[in-house]
């Protein structure tokens, strides 16, 4: 047996570092809705490999990638990736897309918005989504009373595999496109909790 094997961890942090593959710092650019549809799904899964922080900061995209980075920056140790979850809205992203590619943040964009990722724990759709408004009737026809004050996790959680499919799918067929509506990238991050 190797020295690595038989050593004893020192620290609490050390033993920590063995368990988790990986450990995810979340901020959310929304009060509720992504904070508990995230936190739902780690419910769920009880995968015990990923560790994640989610934090709700509600605000504009390139302010909520500050913050981000600012907590990241004070916590490094405890953390191997950062990401922001936001919607375009009318959001300008540009400068929220760069301070984020400079500080390694991830940014998890939905266009238009975060309910079009949970239109896609149902459905496809591939043609322009104009606001929220047009997404949350297409949505209303899978769950109707929607709440996004309040979400209810349950009528999403047999779809979740598939709006990962459907996500990246259309992600790439987005690759390169200035206008990327619809599209969203939380996939991503959903991936690396369900690993």
């Amino acid at each position: 047996m190797s020295d690595f094997r038989r050593r004893i961890p020192r620290s609490r942090k050390e033993v920590c570092r063995r368990v988790f593959r990986s450990r995810l710092l979340v901020f959310c650019a929304s009060k509720k809705t992504e904070k508990q549809y995230l936190q739902e799904l780690k419910s769920e899964t009880k995968n015990m490999t990923v560790s994640i922080k989610v934090v709700a900061e509600p605000g504009d995209p390139l302010s909520v990638v500050r913050a981000a980075r600012k907590y990241w920056k004070a916590n490094v140790d405890d953390f191997d990736a950062c990401w922001v979850v936001t919607d375009v809205d009318d959001f300008d992203l540009t400068a929220a897309r760069q301070e984020a590619r400079q500080a390694g943040i991830g940014l998890a964009v939905s266009d238009p918005c975060f309910e079009y990722w949970l239109l896609l724990h149902f459905r496809s759709h591939d043609s322009h989504l104009s606001s929220y408004k047009s997404v949350e009737r297409l949505l209303a026809k899978h769950v109707p009373g929607y709440d996004k004050s309040d979400l209810d996790f349950s009528p999403f959680k047999g779809g979740v595999a598939d709006a990962v499919e459907r996500a990246r799918k259309r992600w790439d067929e987005c690759e390169g496109l200035a206008d990327r509506n619809p599209s969203t990238r939380m996939h991503e991050i959903v991936s690396e909790m369900l690993a």
